[in-house]
């Protein structure tokens, strides 16, 4: 009963967000967003808002849910770590096309190998100069082609961009989906089996396939009422979940994963407007 209960929670907690994003659709702030922002900022606010309020209403504690800041430097120190593989995973979506089988084919071999990287550099001992040498690289790579191609985004757009990814994007769903669903979930399920050193069971599986329909859904414009499923979306972000739900476990904490989420997307907003 108590998993049955569990997972009946967190649908009606991702049907509120879902309710509420529909209802927000057609309101005046909507319509200033698209007017002003370079994004809808709706649908990410809302993965922060909703999980936060039910977490206080129900009286539980944070932590417990990974959401604390009380070892930021080892938390910046783990999100290091693994950046170098989850970056170049990331870079890969430039190449394939990942909302069609073969692509999402091989995005899925390709985040399988990053969760077995991460793995094995988190479960030793880690070291995080690798990751700030790819966020300089990045830096310097991506501020020279956004020059040479002349597609630099003026310096507000840049921030608002770079802020979404990083905090909404990353934070937002890693709070969602890795802070309030993972944990609810391991909670009625356990976790009765250990990959590198990292406890996990039926909730690792169950939150991944959730994360992974949420991208179905990318292919619905709420604004128009047109729905494209994206089906191929949904089965390569589910294996890129347990790459998230791995450094998630293995620092107790949300904020490595959602560093590691939201950085390379942020970074290449800073300088390419195309995105």
């Amino acid at each position: 009963m108590s998993k049955f209960l569990a997972v009946l929670e967190v649908i009606v907690v991702r049907g509120v967000i879902l309710l509420v994003g529909v209802w927000l659709a057609s309101s005046p702030i909507t319509g200033w967003q698209i007017e002003n922002l370079p994004h809808l900022f709706n649908s990410h606010t809302l993965f922060i808002i909703v999980p936060l309020m039910w977490l206080a209403l129900t009286r539980r504690d944070f932590k417990t849910y990974g959401i604390t800041f009380q070892n930021l430097s080892g938390d910046l120190k783990t999100a290091m770590s693994a950046f170098l593989p989850v970056a170049i995973g990331g870079a890969v979506l430039g190449f394939v096309s990942y909302t069609r089988w073969d692509g999402a084919l091989i995005m899925s071999l390709i985040q399988i190998g990053v969760l077995v990287f991460v793995a094995r550099a988190l479960s030793t001992r880690p070291d995080p100069k690798s990751g700030y040498l790819t966020v300089v690289l990045s830096l310097v790579l991506f501020s020279a082609y956004g020059t040479l191609t002349s597609v630099l985004p003026d310096l507000t757009t840049a921030l608002i961009r770079f802020i979404f990814y990083l905090f909404f994007v990353g934070f937002g769903e890693e709070l969602l989906n890795r802070g309030y669903i993972l944990t609810r979930l391991n909670q009625a399920f356990g976790c009765p089996y250990q990959f590198y050193g990292v406890a996990w069971g039926w909730g690792a599986i169950l939150s991944a396939a959730f994360f992974g329909l949420s991208h179905l859904l990318n292919g619905w414009n709420i604004q128009t009422g047109e729905f494209t499923p994206f089906w191929w979306w949904a089965v390569w972000t589910f294996f890129g979940a347990f790459v998230f739900t791995y450094i998630r476990e293995k620092s107790n904490s949300i904020i490595p994963a959602a560093i590691v989420h939201g950085l390379p997307q942020a970074l290449l907003a800073l300088f390419i407007s195309t995105i």
